[in-house]
């Protein structure tokens, strides 16, 4: 079962990471209501992975959350093409 986390809040860093990295907020939320993987990446933090098609071309969007803060905090966010790096089908 997926779980949402459109009401985690977004931190300063990651709004100025997406403005830098041309990232819509809109594919943030996208991910943040349903990523199509969660991973562990530390026992405070998980990272959401969805895979979004921008221009025909895929992109794996990574979102950091802080789970342990109320609400969670997003902390960064970001897009990679090397899929085969993050997802084993691809």
């Amino acid at each position: 079962m997926k779980q949402d986390y459109s009401h985690a809040a977004i931190s300063g860093h990651c709004r100025k990471q997406l403005v830098e990295r041309h990232m819509p907020v809109e594919a943030l939320m996208s991910v943040l209501t349903d990523g199509d993987e969660v991973l562990a990446s530390a026992p405070e933090r998980i990272i959401l992975q969805k895979v979004v098609l921008t221009e025909g071309k895929p992109y794996l969007w990574r979102v950091v959350i802080d789970v342990l803060q109320s609400p969670p905090r997003v902390i960064t966010a970001y897009r990679t093409s090397k899929l085969k790096k993050y997802v084993k089908e691809h």
